[in-house]
């Protein structure tokens, strides 16, 4: 009797193993996203225009108190979201978020400075 209770155990625990484990995860991006290279094509002297044309058009436009200064920004957002579950008694969800602007600053039509904020949430 024993023995028949051994194999049922263990033939209840290799059907759970097909069901052990689901999971899956999702990513989606908005903005402009500007990667390290193209970023260092953007040198202090560039025109506004060549700026234009590398990124697109900017997030926003920040006009600054000091006549002919503006801000120009490229925002970047990717959310990743993972989720999973074992024989459906534990379940467990993460998400993650990462967010990148790129700042422009322009002088009189003339790049003066540029730089990326990041928050890796």
């Amino acid at each position: 009797m024993n023995t028949a209770r051994i194999v049922l155990v263990l033939l209840a625990l290799l059907s759970l193993s097909s069901c052990l484990v689901t999971g899956g995860s999702k990513h989606e991006s908005s903005g402009t996203f500007v990667s390290e290279e193209t970023l260092a094509e953007i040198e202090a002297g560039e025109s506004e225009a060549f700026v234009l044309d590398l990124l697109g058009t900017p997030s926003r436009r920040v006009e600054k108190a000091e006549e002919g200064v503006s801000l120009l920004a490229w925002d970047w957002e990717r959310r990743t979201s993972e989720k999973g579950a074992v024989l459906l008694i534990f379940a467990g969800a993460n998400e993650n978020t990462r967010r990148t602007t790129t700042w422009v600053r322009v002088e009189g039509g003339v790049v003066t400075r540029v730089w990326q904020d990041s928050d890796n949430g």
